[in-house]
């Protein structure tokens, strides 16, 4: 059932990012909503499911945009793989 929930919430936030957030600009730069979704997931559930979720969204992003595929989707899988070890060294 989390993993569910974990999907869905991956998921929204991937079409958010493609839809909403891609035109959006601030401070020259642009938010990453999937970013902060699959770091959350990673602190809440584990290296694993934060991989996993990084991973999944990617994909979606890449599908959307027509873009490499396979580039965020490593990127988010590796900062989902990496955020719990980072945080619990104390960095």
């Amino acid at each position: 059932m989390i993993a569910i929930r974990v999907g869905v919430v991956v998921f929204v936030a991937s079409v958010f990012q493609v839809a909403v957030f891609s035109g959006w600009q601030l401070l020259g730069g642009f938010p990453d909503v999937l970013l902060v979704t699959v770091v959350s997931v990673a602190l809440l559930r584990g290296a694993v499911a934060g991989a996993l979720a990084g991973f999944a969204g990617g994909l979606i992003v890449d599908t959307a945009t027509l873009g490499t595929l396979g580039v965020t989707s490593l990127l988010l899988a590796i900062a989902g793989i990496n955020t719990p070890a980072v945080f619990l060294a104390g960095w």
